[in-house]
């Protein structure tokens, strides 16, 4: 998955619609909780801005989920997602320092990819029991 659609797709799981990604690469969406929807504002970017990757993080903690990142030796991030009102395994994703030379991006790009997977797999386990009852 590519920088751009990560972004989008992080985006999307925060409650942002109406993304539009412009011919320059600037991306823009409605804001979660925006009534207007004619209102567009520039989508968070969780792999370049340490400010938004906060946001994400404090996203994730609001929805009751747990978020531990860790740099160990060797240049070596690790991001644990786990949700802490279910029985579901930890998901841990690493970024070594030789897919990512600068360590805070390292660290975000970790983030990124163990939120993105859980958001993944929440969906996937939300789907398979809305089948389960349609049964």
């Amino acid at each position: 998955m590519t920088d751009h659609e990560t972004r989008i797709r992080l985006a999307e799981a925060m409650g942002w619609t109406d993304v539009l990604v412009w011919p320059d690469g600037a991306m823009s969406g409605v804001a979660p909780g925006e009534e207007d929807t004619r209102y567009s504002e520039e989508l968070p970017d969780p792999l370049e801005d340490d400010r938004d990757a906060a946001r994400l993080r404090a996203w994730c903690v609001g929805r009751g989920w747990e978020l531990e990142t860790v740099h160990v030796e060797k240049g070596t991030s690790v991001s644990a997602f786990r949700d802490a009102d279910a029985d579901a395994d930890e998901v841990y994703r690493v970024v070594q320092a030789t897919d990512e030379p600068d360590l805070c991006r390292r660290e975000r790009l970790a983030l990124c990819r163990a939120v993105l997977q859980g958001v993944e797999r929440y969906q996937r386990e939300r789907d398979a029991a809305r089948r389960e009852v349609t049964r």
